[in-house]
């Protein structure tokens, strides 16, 4: 029996799959960060799923050959053991587990020079020359400090635009119809009070994030504006991680996370511009998702279906 979880801040999914690769059980509950919740809370929520999983398959700990977990907020060696030690006290051996950044369940599935770029709720880059193994970040370290171009960051651009508007420091009626709908503001108090409400709730702040498709697709000026904001700082993200990479720019450029895979102008802002400064260089959309990744680690496969986009 194999694991693998996927644990973010919002939500945990696990599946579990035979020797057969039949998937026994899968399922999702409510997830969260150690940062965020704590020990104890973390250790519930953990235990709740993994003990369902575990039932609903008919198998014990004991069974698993290997469990791969993901898991949001896993920066440090610290807080990597803290999650070893939840899963060995629900009685999983310790040499059979694989504990690991949610973000590098992409990346750790090539051996040739790659960068996985997400932008999600969050935005990070992950890269690694295929060679030493090491993998190397840029970005990713919250959204009050960074996060750009990610769905959070595009949120807080729409209600900094939609303040200028307020202003009078331009005109964008679009933006200015789309934000006070979807928000329920007003003026540019409603804006900051709303901000003030949800600054620290980035899924709040996110959950903005496709009004600057929409309205670029009807005309704002912001909206492109902002779109074409979140596709440079995106690029520059890759920029920073290229050179440990691939020393002739050879690579693979994989484009993760909702706002690169539901945002179509911003995915093409994104190929173009690698594109450009990296003419060699594969820019691709894996067609799987975390959770796959993580049952495919646990499995010790690396093998996975790719969409190329230019």
């Amino acid at each position: 029996m194999f694991i693998g979880m996927d644990v973010g801040g919002t939500t945990a999914r696990v599946r579990v799959v035979n020797a057969e690769n039949a998937v026994c059980w899968e399922g999702e509950d409510r997830g969260g960060t150690l940062a965020g919740i704590g020990r104890e809370e973390l250790s519930e929520r953990l235990g709740c799923i993994i003990r369902c999983a575990l039932t609903a398959s008919g198998c014990t700990a004991d069974d698993c050959e290997r469990l791969c977990i993901g898991a949001s907020g896993v920066d440090t060696e610290e807080t990597r053991l803290v999650y070893e030690d939840i899963l060995v006290s629900l009685g999983f051996a310790r040499e059979k587990l694989m504990v690991i950044n949610d973000a590098e369940l992409l990346i750790r599935m090539f051996e040739t020079p790659a960068v996985v770029l997400i932008a999600g709720t969050g935005s990070i880059a992950l890269g690694c020359s295929g060679k030493d193994g090491i993998i190397r970040r840029c970005g990713g370290w919250e959204h009050l400090l960074s996060d750009e171009g990610s769905a959070t960051w595009l949120g807080m651009e729409l209600l900094r635009a939609y303040v200028r508007v307020c202003d009078g420091r331009g005109q964008d009626p679009v933006l200015r119809q789309l934000l006070e709908e979807a928000a329920q503001v007003h003026n540019a108090q409603d804006a900051v009070d709303f901000c003030a409400r949800h600054i620290l709730e980035k899924a709040d702040l996110a959950a903005l994030a496709p009004l600057t498709e929409k309205g670029a697709g009807l005309g704002s000026a912001s909206c492109l504006s902002i779109l074409e904001k979140g596709a440079d700082e995106l690029t520059d993200l890759v920029r920073q991680l290229v050179p440990s990479v691939s020393a002739d720019g050879d690579f693979r450029l994989l484009l993760w996370g909702s706002v690169l895979l539901k945002n179509r102008i911003i995915q093409r802002m994104v190929a173009e511009r690698v594109k450009k400064v990296w003419p060699a260089a594969d820019v691709c959309v894996p067609q799987c998702t975390a959770l796959d990744c993580a049952v495919h680690l646990a499995q010790g496969k690396k093998q996975m279906p790719l969409r190329e986009i230019c």
